[in-house]
C-alpha cells in the first residue's frame, strides 16, 4: 500500500479490533501541540507597596535624576576627558613601543610620498 485510497481501502476492511488499534496507534504519532499557561504578569507596585510602604523614605527617582544631570554638565564632562587624555599622555611610553620607534628612519616622508601620490593620481 502507496496510495492513500489503498490505504482508506484497506482501513474500509478492518475488524472493529485492528481499527481500534489503528486509531490508538495513529493518536501517539500524531504530534501534539502544546498549550501555553496563562501568563500572569507580576504585579510591581504592589509588591513595592509591601516593601516600602506608600510613601518610601528618601528622594523621589526623578528628582535623583535630575540632580545627576545637573552635576554632569557638558563642560564638566570635556574636562573629565581632557584630564584623562593628559595623564594617558604623561604616562611613559611601554618599552616595547620605545624600541620600535627607530625601526622606521625619519628620513623616510611617509605623508609627503603619500600626498604627492594622491596629487598625480587624481590630478
Amino acid at each position: 500500500m502507496s496510495t492513500l485510497a489503498e490505504i482508506k481501502e484497506a482501513i474500509e476492511h478492518l475488524p472493529d479490533s485492528q481499527l481500534e488499534k489503528l486509531a490508538s496507534w495513529l493518536e501517539q504519532r500524531r504530534p501534539r501541540k502544546a498549550v501555553a499557561a496563562p501568563v500572569v504578569e507580576p504585579d510591581f507596585l504592589s509588591r513595592a507597596k509591601a516593601i516600602w510602604g506608600e510613601a518610601p523614605a528618601g528622594k523621589p527617582l526623578s528628582a535623583l535624576v535630575s540632580e545627576a544631570r545637573q552635576e554632569f554638565s557638558p563642560e564638566a564632562f570635556f574636562a573629565q576627558q581632557t584630564r584623562n587624555l593628559r595623564d594617558h599622555l604623561e604616562r611613559p611610553l611601554h618599552p616595547d613601543v620605545l624600541a620600535a620607534t627607530d625601526i622606521i628612519s625619519p628620513v623616510v616622508a611617509a605623508e609627503e610620498a603619500h600626498r604627492d601620490h594622491c596629487e598625480k593620481k587624481h590630478a
